[in-house]
Order: C-alpha cells, then sequence, then structure tokens
C-alpha cells in the first residue's frame, strides 16, 4: 500500500474522531443543563423526528408561562392553535403537563425539562397531529398555515400548555395535588403564570358531551350528527352528573382564582367568533405580546363564522332547562347565557 493512501486514511479518521468528539461534547451540554427530552406519547418512533431540546438562552429569555383551565368542549384547542401560531408563544396540545407532575413531580426539577416537554408537543402535533391538515374527530383541522405553529422566531416570549379539561379535572377532584404542582411550577418556571379560561354557553357545552357519550355508545361519527336535523333524546347516561360536572369546575376555577390569586383571563367562545380580532388582540394584551395584523387576520379566517349551536340536537325538558337556569343565576359571568337561545 502506498505511503499516499496510508496519509490520507489516516487524516480521514482523525477527521472523523474530531467530528465524534464535537458531537459528544455538543449533546454533553445539555445533560449538564438538566434538560429532560420528552417521550411524545402520541406518536410512534418512526414519525418522530430526533429532538432537539430548546437552547439554553431561549430557555432563559421566556417571559411568561401559560395555562388552561375550563370545561372540554369549550373552544380551548382553537384558542391553544392561535397561540401557538405566534412567531413568540409554544402552546402545547394537551401536553398533560400538570398529570405528568402529578406522576413523577422530581422529573420536572427545573423549567429546562418543562419548556422542553411543552416545545416537543407542539412541535410534533403541528408535524403530525391534529395541527396538520389532518382533521379530528368532528372534522376539523387545527391547522393554521403560513405561520409558527410547531416552532418559533428567533426567541420565545410565552410558553404554555393547552389541557383545560385535564387540569381543572385535577383540581376539582384532587385539590392537594393541583395546589402542589401549581406551587412547585411557580418555582420551577421562575416567570409570572398566567391563565387562560374559555367559556361556552353551559347548554352548548352540555350537549356536545351528551352527544359524544351518544357517538360512542352507537359508533358514529360527529358529522352524523352534524349533518341531519334530528334531535336526540340524550336523558340516559348521566346528564345531572354532566350538568353538576360543569357548574363544579366552573366554582371551583373561581375559587381558585381568589384563593392563588391567579392572573386569569375569562375568553367566552361566543366573544371569538362574533370579534375574533378583539379577542385575539384581548388574550395578547393580556400575555403582554404584540400582534401583527398579518397574525390576527391568518388567525381570524381559521375561525367559524358562526357558534356551534349543539344545544339544538338535543331535546332538553322543562326540568332540565330550569336546573340549568338556576345555577346560571349564581354567576356572573354566565348571566348571559341565562335565556335557553341566548
Amino acid at each position: 500500500m502506498s505511503l499516499k493512501c496510508i496519509k490520507s486514511k489516516r487524516g480521514f479518521v482523525i477527521i472523523l474522531t474530531v467530528m465524534l468528539c464535537l458531537c459528544i461534547a455538543y449533546f454533553s451540554s445539555f445533560h449538564h443543563q438538566s434538560v429532560y427530552i420528552p417521550h411524545i406519547h402520541t406518536y410512534t418512533h418512526s414519525q418522530r423526528d430526533i429532538f432537539i431540546p430548546l437552547p439554553q438562552s431561549v430557555i432563559d429569555r421566556v417571559k411568561c408561562f401559560i395555562y388552561f383551565l375550563g370545561v372540554p368542549h369549550s373552544g380551548h384547542s382553537i384558542v391553544g392553535s392561535i397561540l401557538d401560531a405566534h412567531p413568540h408563544m409554544v402552546v402545547a396540545h394537551e401536553a398533560k403537563l400538570f398529570l405528568k407532575m402529578k406522576e413523577n413531580l422530581h422529573r420536572y426539577k427545573d423549567k429546562a425539562a418543562v419548556f422542553n416537554e411543552l416545545w416537543g408537543n407542539s412541535y410534533n402535533v403541528s408535524h403530525y397531529g391534529w395541527r396538520t391538515s389532518r382533521s379530528d374527530a368532528k372534522g376539523y383541522s387545527l391547522e393554521i398555515e403560513d405561520l409558527y405553529q410547531g416552532t418559533y422566531s428567533s426567541y420565545i416570549d410565552v410558553i404554555g400548555d393547552k389541557n383545560g379539561g385535564k387540569t381543572t379535572s385535577l383540581l376539582v377532584n384532587d385539590a392537594a395535588s393541583w395546589q402542589k404542582i401549581y406551587t412547585q411550577l411557580k418555582l420551577v418556571v421562575g416567570v409570572p403564570i398566567k391563565v387562560v379560561y374559555v367559556v361556552r354557553n353551559p347548554y352548548d357545552n352540555i350537549a356536545t358531551a351528551q352527544l359524544y357519550k351518544y357517538i360512542s355508545d352507537k359508533k358514529l361519527h360527529f358529522s352524523d350528527i352534524r349533518q341531519t336535523n334530528k334531535t336526540f333524546e340524550l336523558y340516559h347516561g348521566g346528564i345531572s352528573i354532566r350538568i353538576n360536572k360543569y357548574f363544579a369546575s366552573h366554582q371551583a376555577i373561581y375559587d381558585a382564582k381568589t384563593q392563588y390569586n391567579l392572573d386569569l383571563l375569562e375568553i367566552h367562545g361566543k366573544d371569538l367568533v362574533d370579534d375574533p380580532k378583539a379577542t385575539i388582540l384581548k388574550i395578547c394584551d393580556f400575555l403582554e405580546i404584540s400582534c401583527s395584523n398579518h397574525y390576527i387576520d391568518i388567525c381570524t379566517k381559521k375561525l367559524f363564522k358562526t357558534e356551534s349551536k349543539t344545544r339544538y340536537k338535543m331535546k332538553w325538558s322543562p326540568d332540565l332547562v330550569s336546573e340549568i337556569q338556576s345555577y346560571i343565576s349564581k354567576y356572573d359571568s354566565l348571566l348571559r347565557y341565562h335565556s335557553f337561545d341566548s
């Protein structure tokens, strides 16, 4: 073998060794930062890209942490998707942060672990999940094109999790764990925590929950319900339980707001449909982040032009309407829904 050939191979080995050392040093730096690399259970290993944690400089710049409270089927998902589309916001789609912290509080001992859990979810949901052109069970996609879902521009000002239903359920059913998690979260993230509470007409919310139960029992698709003028007898399946659950959740959120001095913004789905620009600006002002007209215009186009009034898909007895009205009368913020047709 010639001397020239030996030198060539030796040079190649040296270059390869240097590159390997650089790679080891790079990923070791994340280890020293105690970064927890999340496992996104929703997707298979073949679907996920290699997850790259947020740079420490981006983590340190975050100014605000956000999470959601509220009852399922209230409109949290579209609000979270709108926020995640902002160039300087990362809002995960049901990362279940509070539930994961309940299972393993020690895992989320620093903000890098928390923020990367949410960043990983946002990235994956926007590439493979409900924030792509793929539609959900109701035939509705949460994708907002030409903006920043699943990514960000240079830096992140606001980061958080859209998981209102599960987080509220924990608050209602295990207040002690919720308090422990919230207390640790405040210490870990080290930035102001803000809460978005999305409210929907109670009749529509309760009816939608009942319809999902009906669809599951009958093995139907949501479009089967939407495309018919038929109303359904849905008194079976615990509607009184659903009514109690809705208002118990509402009361628990109000109690928590007072007890823990939560910085909470209440958003009504009807306002988002009737005046989307003003409502999106209201949320941005609450989060203390600027929103361009371009961003607002694109997000506005994503919204339905009218509310989904699923209450008319269900047959209501006078007693049920009266029961809900008695609950509504106790809360000033719900009085706009006192009339069934409001």
